[in-house]
């Protein structure tokens, strides 16, 4: 059940945020991974697209645990779960937008989600923005938050 469930939650995901490959999405129990259409996520995709499913593996991981462990993780960090996405003629947009959707609307149910996101050029819809609390480093006294520890400059 573990196989099926973990399948199913991928499906439900990749479905939620947009990506229409979810069909052809399973949890391999060979290589203990998500696989597409009977192949690794290597498999002709890049960098950016095998870390969108690692991510929607992980989050897949956490609802089975949620729903199914005995004992729950509190905390989950995903780090640039979309740096450089390429999903081919799929709508890169609406599958970034829909992904920060799951995370502020269903993920973070279960308890909290650190996404750290590495990129100069990151966006997010108005209406997320409102229901996340970002935080930026910007190496700038003068805007956002100068870096990760408070009284540290260089």
């Amino acid at each position: 059940s573990f196989f099926q469930t973990m399948t199913e939650n991928i499906k439900g995901i990749m479905k939620f945020c947009g990506d229409t490959r979810y069909t052809a999405a399973e949890f391999d129990r060979a290589s203990f991974d998500i696989s597409i259409r009977g192949q690794n996520k290597s498999a002709n995709n890049g960098k950016g697209f095998r870390s969108f499913v690692n991510s929607v593996t992980l989050l897949a991981f956490r609802k089975f645990l949620d729903e199914k462990g005995k004992h729950q993780l509190p905390v989950y960090v995903i780090d640039s779960p979309l740096k450089n996405l390429d999903v081919g003629d799929l709508n890169k947009d609406n599958i970034k937008d829909n992904f920060f959707k799951y995370l502020i609307v269903e993920a973070s149910k279960s308890g909290q989600l650190i996404i750290i996101e590495n990129t100069n050029n990151f966006t997010m819809t108005d209406e997320l923005k409102e229901k996340a609390n970002i935080i930026e480093f910007t190496h700038d006294d003068n805007m956002g938050r100068y870096g990760f520890l408070l009284d540290y400059h260089d």
